[in-house]
């Protein structure tokens, strides 16, 4: 109980920053950066007015923390990274929600290929990007460039979880464009 209480105290003190976790997911010893993680996706799901506030002048090493994780393409910090950069992009979509994407997006993309797929983290890649897309993306170039990567999933026929999330993430996005645009990538899909 003692421990319980402990550790709700923690969570709420003066180490629950976005400072304190970015701190923690630049460590080298694993158990840090998952401590890292599980702080970072809390404070962000729990309090996203004072994580926004907090951001600043943590953005790029909280990025930096980000690129590095996702790209070791490994285990539970492969898929609590993509966790953390989903809730990074709605906390932070208003003001600096554009950066995120430009960041994260060169690091992702390649993992949402059809032939990155038998690596087995694509599904998580492709909700990140597609989520961090809708909420953060200003560019039609970007969107288009997403829409193709959820479209070589859905046309390549396999019944897999990376397809179920491509096809998430192209309804996302689809709401993203107007009717004909629909209908003419839909029937390309399809064709």
């Amino acid at each position: 109980m003692a421990a319980m209480v402990a550790g709700a105290a923690e969570e709420d003190g003066p180490s629950d920053t976005i400072a304190h976790w970015v701190d923690q997911l630049t460590e080298k010893a694993r158990a840090s950066r998952e401590a890292g993680l599980a702080g970072c996706l809390g404070l962000l799901r729990r309090r996203p007015v004072d994580a926004k506030q907090e951001l600043e002048g943590q953005m790029e090493t909280l990025l930096g923390a980000l690129k590095t994780l996702l790209k070791r393409e490994k285990g539970e910090d492969f898929v609590k990274a993509c966790a953390v950069a989903q809730a990074l992009g709605v906390v932070a979509a208003d003001t600096d929600g554009q950066l995120v994407f430009n960041e994260l997006k060169p690091v992702l993309a390649p993992q949402c290929t059809v032939e990155a797929s038998r690596a087995g983290h694509t599904e998580h890649a492709l909700t990140c990007l597609t989520q961090l897309c809708f909420f953060c993306n200003d560019e039609d170039q970007f969107l288009g460039e997403v829409l193709k990567l959820c479209e070589a999933h859905i046309s390549d026929f396999v019944a897999d979880d990376p397809r179920v999330a491509a096809l998430r993430g192209w309804g996302l996005l689809a709401t993203m464009l107007e009717p004909p645009q629909v209908a003419q990538r839909r029937d390309a899909i399809i064709a």
